[in-house]
């Protein structure tokens, strides 16, 4: 699994993990999730996750303001819902993957309108829209 790969399965699991604790102190399950990786990649995911409204909540900075301790995610926004309708099904993520194997860097942003283009694809194609 090259990087961007790897980026792309984090912010799943964070996504879906996020979907599946509502109303809970989100933090120990991302660091969980994120135990393999940086904590800046963890950091920055949660971050641009709140910065890109795919989340509703607040952060408990820690004391140099640069980081968080803790991320308090209330809930996640429709933007939010819609991204972890779409991840969810095993054929639209595969479809994702097949897409960003290219490799280079996407944004959280380009990874969900990558995510809505393969599931509209894949709808059309079970409705025969083709």
């Amino acid at each position: 699994m090259n990087a961007l790969e790897q980026f792309c399965y984090i912010v799943k699991e964070i996504v879906i993990m996020i979907h599946n604790q509502k109303n809970k102190w989100i933090y120990p399950f991302i660091k969980y999730v994120m135990r393999r990786n940086s904590n800046d990649n963890k950091h920055y995911i949660v971050s641009k996750l709140f910065e890109g409204g795919y989340v509703n909540g607040y952060v408990i900075p820690k004391n140099n303001f640069e980081t968080f301790r803790r991320a308090n995610i209330t809930s996640l926004t429709l933007k939010g819902h819609d991204m972890v309708d779409n991840i969810s099904n095993d054929t639209i993520w595969n479809g994702v993957k097949d897409k960003i194997k290219s490799g280079g860097r996407v944004s959280i942003s380009i990874l969900s309108q990558i995510v809505g283009e393969t599931a509209a694809a894949y709808s059309k194609k079970m409705m025969g829209i083709e």
